[in-house]
């Protein structure tokens, strides 16, 4: 009989093993560092969209992060967006309405932050458009270090690297690592042009590009992606640069990190099915042919494994030890003296020293996307490293599982 579970658990090893050596290998024949080092020679007018939706508790910082960009303030045009909030969000914009423009935009029927900032682009006056999140904030020389970019006429965004601000939880600092090593991919990604987000904390656009794109889909659960693939089908380049930083407020419990990301990666299907003629598509160059079929099989492979391995590994075993100990007339001499015992070692994986293997490469990419970001690798907390490193996985397995459920469930997603 065909052992379908150790072909899928083994398929699973193969193809991380694959992702991974490839974007190293995309990494050092492309180099890490930034290409363009210019200087502004004019200065565009840019214009900041802030959304925000009951952020009455962060707006304000958000606000004055953008006041204060070293930009001469006739070509800096700052626009908050109150997306019908029911707290005090619209109050504390109206603190700073001598420095921004503010326009209040009702929340109809399914639309989401896109159609708040498509609300703002209606107004934007400048020739570039950065969206910053209500949450997040950005540095005073961002748009300095970002703008050079764009005397490539193909360049349609450009990202600045993304940091939690303030960790103070477990849950908080588990998601600084991940943050750090999630943009080295995403260095690594935009060498080989894969990029398939423009997040929301100061991405940077060319407003023509935009426009010409139709704006942000406005019910999209992800519109920063959506609108990032829809740049990437119409030949359009997105930049990751390392030298702006921008940082967000990340959830605090485990609750509202999985419903984060059950948000994000139900999102990434979606517009990975709406935009599913790019899968495997050699018209797309790499974008089509490894980023595009990556996501769903991410998700699969992510539910098989885990699956097969709680099933077979731990349920199974569990059931065997149980149905023994029925059989012994319920004895507890042998069930207590096998928990005595027992070691990490009894779970007999065959794929042990592959398991192991793959926690070091996770390590050693830990190590150095701490390095080439220059964040020290025990920052925050001698446990965060290895926090990321045995919970993160694990994590990304029950929230795949959790969109599959809501899928079959037909749940509606909550904002």
């Amino acid at each position: 009989m065909i052992d379908f579970a150790f072909y899928i658990i083994w398929a699973g090893y193969f193809i991380s093993l694959y992702f991974v050596i490839f974007w190293l290998l995309a990494l050092l024949e492309n180099g890490y560092n930034d290409s363009v080092a210019k200087k502004i020679k004019d200065f565009p007018v840019v214009s900041v969209i802030i959304p925000a939706y009951n952020e009455g508790e962060r707006v304000a910082k958000t606000i004055e992060s953008a006041i204060n960009l070293d930009y001469p303030k006739d070509k800096l045009e700052i626009i908050g967006v109150n997306h019908g909030s029911s707290d005090n969000t619209l109050d504390v914009m109206n603190r700073y309405k001598n420095a921004i423009k503010i326009i209040t935009y009702p929340r109809i029927g399914n639309e989401r932050k896109g159609g708040a900032v498509n609300a703002g682009l209606k107004i934007a006056r400048g020739e570039f458009v950065a969206c910053l999140d209500a949450d997040s904030s950005i540095e005073s020389k961002a748009l300095h270090k970002m703008l050079p970019y764009f005397e490539d006429k193909d360049i349609g965004a450009v990202l600045p690297r993304i940091i939690p601000e303030r960790p103070k939880t477990v849950v908080q600092r588990i998601q600084y690592c991940e943050y750090i090593v999630v943009f080295f991919f995403k260095k690594m990604m935009g060498s080989i042009d894969c990029l398939y987000t423009t997040p929301g904390p100061f991405s940077l656009y060319r407003k023509s590009v935009i426009e010409k794109l139709g704006g942000f889909d406005a019910e999209n659960l992800t519109e920063d992606m959506e609108l990032a693939i829809r740049l990437q089908k119409n030949n359009y380049k997105i930049v990751q640069t390392t030298a702006v930083e921008a940082r967000t407020i990340t959830p605090s419990k485990f609750k509202d990190y999985l419903n984060q990301r059950n948000r994000w990666y139900k999102g990434a299907l979606f517009n990975v099915y709406k935009h599913r003629s790019l899968i495997l598509n050699r018209k797309y160059g790499d974008f089509g042919m490894l980023q595009m079929p990556f996501i769903p099989s991410a998700a699969v492979l992510s539910v098989l494994v885990f699956s097969i391995i709680i099933i077979n590994k731990l349920i199974i075993p569990l059931f065997d030890k149980l149905e023994a100990w029925y059989y012994g007339g319920f004895n507890m001499s042998p069930l207590i003296e096998a928990i005595k015992n027992f070691t990490v070692w009894d779970i007999n994986l065959d794929f042990m020293f592959w398991f192991w293997l793959l926690i070091l490469i996770q390590f050693v990419i830990i190590v150095w996307a701490h390095k080439v970001t220059k964040r020290g690798l025990f920052n925050e907390k001698v446990y965060t490293p290895f926090a990321f490193l045995f919970v993160y996985s694990f994590t990304i397995f029950i929230v795949w599982w959790l969109v599959i459920i809501d899928l079959v469930k037909m749940k509606k997603q909550k904002w």
